[in-house]
């Protein structure tokens, strides 16, 4: 069990306890209920969710939502129910917002629209940026750009990846894939493609930070090798860069990093 998602269960807990365990005690009847009283669609839905009405956090609640979620045509009472409880949890999750990447996905498939199901993914994004979680925020982005491309819509995808890389881009262990994925869009946009990556570069490596501790950043660095191939792909080698730190203060003694036009894998230290 995860720390985030301890603290979910005791904050259940703590908002009711005898809500939480009735909760979980008609979650474990819910199965054996459903075969011998041979629950209808609706009765699914009603029963699910009666539960959550009585704790919002109940994760088994929610796993069986998604499930059924995936499992048929929705009425427009259906679709209204499955609506409500979608604002449900982007308001409940708010402060817990992991368990919600897991169910996500099939919890949205009850609506067909493609437009709306990409609206849905933006309003997750908000979620996860007020809870400053650029780790979920990133997993969701990477489905996102998936829909978004299906509906030919890149420039849109390219446009929520880019951002998002640059708002977070202290990020180093999700940096790199959300990278791969920008760049394999925009190579697909046509023959400019690396001149938008040398633009994009040229914008995001500033905002890269340069020393961990006290030590050159190898994330930095290696954003900075990458770089320096798209710049010479757009024919830009005037804009590879010097990265300089500063690595031990009281010396006043500073590595420079300068990365060769001729070797773009290559650097020297000085």
């Amino acid at each position: 069990m995860t720390d985030r998602l301890l603290e979910l269960r005791l904050h259940q807990v703590g908002m009711d306890a005898m809500a939480k365990r009735h909760a979980d005690r008609l979650m474990l009847l819910y199965p054996v209920l459903a075969e011998d009283l041979s629950f209808d669609f609706d009765d699914h839905l009603d029963y699910l969710s009666g539960v959550v009405g009585l704790n919002p956090w109940n994760e088994a609640a929610w796993t069986a939502l998604s499930k059924t979620a995936t499992a048929r045509e929705f009425s427009p009472s259906e679709y209204k129910t499955m609506n409500a409880l979608l604002n449900q949890l982007f308001v409940n999750f708010a402060a817990f917002p992991d368990f919600t990447l897991n169910i996500f996905d099939d919890l949205i498939a009850f609506e067909k629209d493609a437009k709306k199901r990409i609206a849905l993914y933006y309003q997750l994004l908000e979620v996860y940026a007020a809870a400053q979680r650029p780790d979920l925020a990133f997993e969701a982005l990477l489905t996102l750009s998936d829909l978004l491309e299906k509906e030919q819509r890149s420039d849109a995808a390219i446009q929520a990846l880019a951002t998002a890389i640059q708002k977070y881009a202290e990020e180093g262990q999700y940096v790199p894939r959300m990278l791969d994925r920008l760049e394999l869009l925009v190579r697909a946009t046509g023959e400019i493609s690396d001149q938008i990556l040398a633009q994009f570069y040229s914008e995001f490596l500033p905002k890269v930070p340069q020393t961990r501790g006290d030590a050159p950043s190898e994330c930095c660095i290696a954003m900075h090798q990458r770089a320096v191939q798209v710049f010479q792909r757009a024919g830009q080698t005037q804009l590879v860069p010097q990265f300089i730190v500063e690595v031990t203060p009281k010396r006043k003694s500073l590595v420079a990093l300068v990365f060769l036009p001729s070797f773009p894998s290559m650097c020297l230290a000085v």
